[in-house]
């Protein structure tokens, strides 16, 4: 078995010069409009509620998706993404 034949298949995996994915951006920006719908959606039924156990749940629904939001807008600044 020649190198060639053994290491053909891994050349992608070694390249550590390939530009990143062109759709990468737009994925991210996607899920972070998506985490926004989330927020509103759950701000508004935290508005709603009168239950201390519903309430403190969504509170920490909110605050996860909070989270998301941030990470994923650092995530985006590091890939030098603009807002799409």
């Amino acid at each position: 078995m020649g190198l060639v034949k053994l290491f053909g298949p891994l050349r992608g995996w070694l390249a550590d010069d390939k530009p990143e994915e062109p759709g990468r951006g737009a994925r991210i920006s996607a899920l972070l409009a998506e985490l926004e719908a989330r927020e509103r959606a759950l701000e508004e039924a935290l508005l709603h509620e009168r239950r201390a156990a519903k309430r403190r749940r969504l509170h920490q629904a909110l605050e996860v998706v909070r989270l998301q939001q941030r990470k994923g807008i650092a995530r985006r600044e590091a890939l030098g993404v603009d807002r799409e």
